[in-house]
């Protein structure tokens, strides 16, 4: 009895203690630290891979020309489109990154980043320390990864500089940002630049919105054209299935668009053609359904939507004000600083959205360039205006209690 005391009481202790030392008191791992962390930047593009390669399957099951192999490097070229590099269909060329694809590969990089990082084994570490571990962790994640697209570049006859900056490019931000939130950094930072994250947000949330709102408008009065145009291309059952999760994949280059329309600058399909509130001039357009949402040609009396253009810069700048009690000067600073991230998001955001969806006349379609920062000049005016408007109401409301 007094022997399984004392075994108790020394489970206890070392039970009190592994408390105390938290995160430091870790079982030995099974594998080094470099192995894991490479080795997750490889898994997180073999899971990017292995999505497309399971759509791309369905669709090949109902084919009997196409070879096993080709079916695995259109997958893998599908795969690296996500990452910039453009794929060959035919005798033509398909450019326009699918953004929901890209986002997908950001996610798994983020998560294995995540995991893959190791906290200081000082239990007192400094914070220069940490920042070490980050760099670390994403410099090992980056490495892993990039080297899954170069040999699925090399592997599929693409371009593998583009292959390793593109994905280089999306690795080291994704990994950055889960490694850095696994360590805990950026907690605790000064209250400006909290109130400023917190009116990007709201802005950029804001914006989502308004570029719904026109593209679901224009799918339910255009669902007479899509649907007859899908009923020409003959899609069956899994053609149906493959065609959604395509629209899927491409809804964020869609909301892009409708961004780009509702802010003044507008988009392309191709050489010769304008998609703008005041006015669409159409030609010869790809036999895609979802053109089939498009205002007719010649439509010239939409220009009301221009009003929306403000939304994101007003919702950024009352978000960042409220967010943040101080002076006038502060209350501006945030507010034009929430309203200029936003409308530079919205740029990238529209840039990254275009490209080439074909050959000829069809090597450059999405927003127009440089329109769009007709609407980045939008969106950080009206957020400057909201703060001070928010921040005089504020005041007000405050000396009348």
């Amino acid at each position: 009895m007094a022997r399984d005391k004392t075994r108790s009481h020394t489970r206890f202790r070392f039970s009190v203690a592994a408390a105390k030392a938290g995160p430091h008191l870790e079982e030995t791992p099974l594998l080094p630290w470099p192995v894991v962390a490479v080795g997750g930047g490889v898994i997180a593009a073999a899971i990017g891979m292995s999505l497309v390669f399971a759509l791309t399957t369905i669709g090949w099951l109902g084919l009997t020309t196409v070879s096993f192999g080709s079916m695995v490097t259109f997958a893998i070229r599908v795969w690296l489109l996500a990452h910039g590099v453009a794929v060959p269909i035919g005798g033509t060329v398909l450019g326009v990154i699918p953004l929901g694809l890209t986002l997908l590969a950001a996610l798994a990089v983020m998560l294995a980043a995540r995991q893959a990082y190791r906290p200081p084994t000082e239990p007192d570490a400094e914070p220069q320390q940490v920042r070490r571990q980050v760099v670390l962790t994403v410099v090992q994640v980056v490495l892993g990864y990039v080297l899954a697209a170069g040999i699925g570049a090399a592997a599929t006859g693409a371009d593998p500089g583009r292959a390793v900056i593109g994905a280089g490019a999306l690795a080291a931000i994704a990994a950055t940002v889960g490694a850095a939130r696994q360590a805990g950094l950026g907690r605790g930072g000064p209250g400006w630049l909290s109130a400023v994250g917190r009116g990007t947000v709201a802005g950029v949330l804001a914006l989502l919105a308004v570029a719904a709102v026109p593209l679901a408008t224009g799918m339910v009065v255009g669902e007479p054209r899509i649907s007859m145009m899908e009923s020409a291309l003959g899609f069956d059952v899994t053609g149906l299935l493959l065609w959604g999760v395509i629209c899927l994949l491409y809804l964020p280059n869609l909301l892009a668009w409708s961004a780009s329309w509702v802010m003044a600058a507008g988009f392309t399909v191709g050489d010769g053609t304008l998609v703008a509130p005041w006015g669409t001039h159409l030609g010869l357009l790809p036999a895609l359904p979802i053109f089939g949402g498009l205002p007719a040609d010649g439509t010239t009396d939409l220009t009301g939507w221009l009003a929306l253009a403000a939304v994101p810069g007003i919702v950024a700048g009352v978000a960042a004000v409220r967010a943040r009690a101080a002076a006038a000067t502060s209350a501006v600073f945030v507010g034009a600083v929430a309203g200029l991230v936003t409308g530079v998001g919205y740029v990238g955001w529209a840039l990254a959205s275009g490209g080439a969806l074909g050959v000829d006349r069809f090597v450059d379609v999405g927003p127009r360039s440089p329109q769009v920062w007709i609407g980045a000049g939008i969106i950080l005016v009206s957020a400057v205006v909201a703060a001070v408007v928010a921040w005089f109401v504020d005041r007000r409301v405050g000396s009348a209690d």
